[in-house]
């Protein structure tokens, strides 16, 4: 629901921009209006003024362009008006947590009786991670603990990438998992390095780290990864977020915390 509040209030601001420009460029326009006739292939183009009317020939095309954007500016700009009346009201009225009040606030001795359609915070965070849980205890390939790379959560990762990821997510209190299985479909289980939960968009989102980005081979194979996840309706920088690294060019911490901050808080 929160997303859809975010889409709004970014349409908002780029219609009040275009409102500004709208009304800039109908300022200072010629005086009256553009009327169009059409006679067969012929066009005819006059300026009217109350009841003054007169013919624009061919020497006054600059007259009529100017009319002609005026005439363009000024339907476009009362849309645009329109829409932002409707966008306002709809903010104005939307609450999207008011579906998750209506359990919340019905009284305890209820509470029990009934099954919510829509989750309170803490029930759909215990069902997220049930479900994610569940696929790491059905699934039959687990991590081997090869190294001493371990996060502050105490569990073992591949890389050291892969653990100030790991450390940098309990930092901002995101719940992820690692090398959770996904299945993408019937024949293709990949294993995301992440699985994250953005607790405010009960948003699921998926991480890679592509650390060796400089060996061709690995290349490769994290581009077909990615194909796999686009196949299945998974885009990168949608739901799929990804950083990388070369052996020249470290992973970068700024990017890190701007995809946190733009995916995950």
């Amino acid at each position: 629901m929160d997303e859809i509040i975010e889409i709004l209030e970014t349409l908002l601001k780029e219609d009040l921009n275009r409102a500004s420009q709208a009304e800039r460029l109908i300022q200072g326009r010629p005086e009256g209006r553009l009327d169009v006739t059409m006679a067969g292939k012929v066009t005819r183009y006059y300026w009217v003024s109350g009841k003054q009317r007169r013919y624009l020939g061919k020497s006054q095309r600059a007259l009529i362009k100017s009319l002609a954007e005026k005439k363009y500016y000024r339907r476009i700009l009362v849309k645009i008006q329109t829409e932002i009346e409707t966008i306002r009201s709809f903010l104005d009225r939307f609450d999207p947590r008011s579906q998750i009040e209506a359990y919340e606030k019905m009284p305890e001795a209820c509470k029990h009786l009934l099954t919510p359609l829509v989750l309170p915070d803490d029930a759909f965070l215990e069902q997220w991670l049930a479900e994610s849980k569940k696929l790491l205890e059905t699934d039959n390939i687990t991590f081997q603990k090869t190294n001493d790379f371990r996060t502050l959560n105490g569990e073992y990762v591949r890389s050291k990438s892969e653990m100030i990821l790991a450390n940098t997510f309990r930092h901002y209190s995101i719940i992820y998992l690692y090398e959770c299985p996904l299945h993408l479909n019937r024949e293709t289980t990949i294993y995301p390095d992440f699985r994250l939960l953005n607790k405010r968009t009960r948003k699921t989102y998926y991480w890679e780290h592509f650390g060796m980005l400089d060996d061709p081979e690995y290349l490769e194979s994290a581009l077909l990864k990615i194909h796999r996840y686009m196949q299945a309706g998974i885009y990168p920088f949608d739901q799929l977020i990804i950083t990388w690294e070369t052996s020249k060019s470290p992973l970068k911490m700024s990017d890190v915390e701007l995809f946190i901050n733009r995916y995950l808080l």
